[in-house]
């Protein structure tokens, strides 16, 4: 690879990196490792042999890192639906906690209403019992 080839290559890289926002920081990153790798590939070299030309190395090197670009989107959007997937499933168990907790706060409501209610009976029949059994005072 040639100098002038390489330093469009990483304008390339910033330029593309931007495009990935805060994500940008870890896609460099990942590239960095992958071209280390595809460096040190003697595959590589029998498929891209050298010519001495920046033009040859600029297109050997958009062609790597337009591979990797979009190896690295796919990468993030599964990692995007996966989170998306994750907070409805948070969503859901929060729904259904929050339904749970109403329903037991009702039949709480509902055991005190009939716990205070037959309370209340058993003392309106115990007054009745106490008010026949005694003659009324003062007549």
């Amino acid at each position: 690879m040639h100098g002038a080839g390489l330093t469009a290559c990483e304008k390339a890289q910033a330029i593309i990196a931007t495009q990935f926002g805060g994500r940008a920081e870890n896609y460099l990153t990942e590239s960095a490792t992958y071209l280390t790798q595809l460096a040190s590939d003697p595959h590589l070299a029998t498929r891209y042999p050298d010519t001495g030309s920046d033009e040859q190395t600029r297109q050997t090197m958009d062609e790597m890192v337009r591979d990797f670009g979009e190896k690295f989107q796919a990468q993030v959007n599964a990692q995007d639906t996966k989170n998306e997937a994750a907070a409805a499933n948070a969503l859901t168990q929060r729904l259904a906690s929050m339904t749970y907790l109403t329903v037991a706060g009702a039949a709480f409501l509902g055991f005190l209403y009939i716990a205070f209610l037959i309370v209340f009976l058993r003392i309106e029949k115990h007054l009745e019992k106490m008010s026949e059994a005694r003659p009324v005072r003062g007549s």
